[in-house]
């Protein structure tokens, strides 16, 4: 009999102990729902719980070193392509120089003037002219890819800069909410709420990174005998414009462009007639950009106008006229252009 009463003990007592697990564990489950769901919270590690805002920016941080590592690569490339067809286009002078005199001395039936052509182009396919080594389709691909690496890269400081207080605020104001107090607690001892740390240090860092990116000069290539550079719309997106140094072109951007990097373009934006290149004139929608951004040249509140759909062929295009009161002169053989250059 007392062992039955033994029995019955211990059964009543794990019973006891296992509903209150289950309670516990439910009451856990509904913490848990609780600042995930309503707060939108995660948890890192044991005990902390952050917003996705930080995570991302935790995120962007960590590709800082890489993206800084991947620019500089980029530049030493071209840099390397620049210096040696300059070595290859100096040493080719001589020899280039005597076969187009011996070419000159020949009639136009020579049958040596088939050879000595033939040679000349070897040696031009060998080291193309540095102020047109921009048009070659290798050193192109450099060029973009160099430019679009520097833009990530700004883009990327410009939303860490805005990131970073806009979730302080938020951790302050989610800090005074009782409920997700009384949540953190029920979750379990030590629990607490982001930040993961101060960013004010990774703040600071970011001047080193923009100094590398946003330099006096923009990276420029040649396409159909026109300038090409790549620009930063809005702080975020990247575009690829031409290059007029005509003062009365305007900023002129196609339909695409202006659906990629999300600009908005108010239906009742001002329709005007423009000559959006030489001999073309369409009519085009008027919007402000609020940041174009040419290396370390900011313009703000920049006029422009969308293209409509069937002018798609023009391209974006910049003139003169948009970078008014700065100096601006370009370097085709280093394949730059340099705004506000104080040497």
């Amino acid at each position: 009999m007392s062992r039955s009463f033994s029995n019955l003990t211990s059964s009543l007592t794990f019973a006891v102990l296992a509903c209150a697990g289950v309670m516990s564990l439910r009451a856990n489950d509904a913490t848990t729902e609780i600042l995930e769901r309503k707060y939108g919270l995660t948890k890192l590690g044991e005990r902390l719980w952050v917003l996705p805002q930080e995570i991302e920016l935790r995120g962007k941080l960590a590709e800082l070193p890489k993206r800084r590592e991947q620019l500089i690569a980029a530049e030493k490339d071209l840099d390397g392509v620049v210096q040696r067809n300059q070595r290859a286009w100096d040493e080719s002078r001589p020899a280039a120089a005597a076969l187009k005199q011996s070419l000159a001395r020949l009639s136009s039936a020579d049958p040596q003037r088939e050879q000595l052509e033939r040679q000349i182009q070897a040696l031009e396919a060998n080291a193309r002219e540095p102020r047109k080594l921009g048009s070659r389709g290798d050193v192109r691909l450099l060029v973009i890819e160099l430019a679009s690496q520097r833009c990530e890269m700004l883009a990327a400081i410009v939303w860490i800069r805005e990131a970073v207080p806009a979730i302080i605020d938020q951790y302050r104001t989610l800090s005074g909410d009782d409920e997700l107090s009384q949540a953190l607690r029920s979750a379990g001892e030590g629990q607490r709420l982001g930040p993961q740390r101060a960013y004010k240090a990774d703040l600071r860092r970011l001047a080193d990174y923009e100094q590398l990116a946003a330099t006096p000069w923009v990276p420029t290539f040649l396409q159909g005998g026109q300038t090409r550079l790549t620009l930063l719309l809005d702080e975020r997106a990247t575009a690829t414009f031409t290059w007029t140094g005509d003062a009365d072109q305007p900023v002129v951007l196609t339909a695409s462009a202006v659906q990629a990097a999300g600009l908005n373009v108010p239906v009742d934006a001002d329709r005007e007639t423009i000559q959006a290149a030489p001999h073309r004139e369409v009519i085009a929608q008027r919007i402000t950009i609020g940041y174009l951004r040419l290396g370390s040249c900011v313009l703000r509140g920049v006029r422009a106008y969308v293209l409509p759909p069937e002018a798609e062929d023009v391209g974006n295009r910049l003139g003169r006229s948009t970078l008014a009161g700065h100096r601006v002169r370009w370097e085709p053989e280093r394949l730059r252009m340099w705004i506000d250059d104080e040497r």
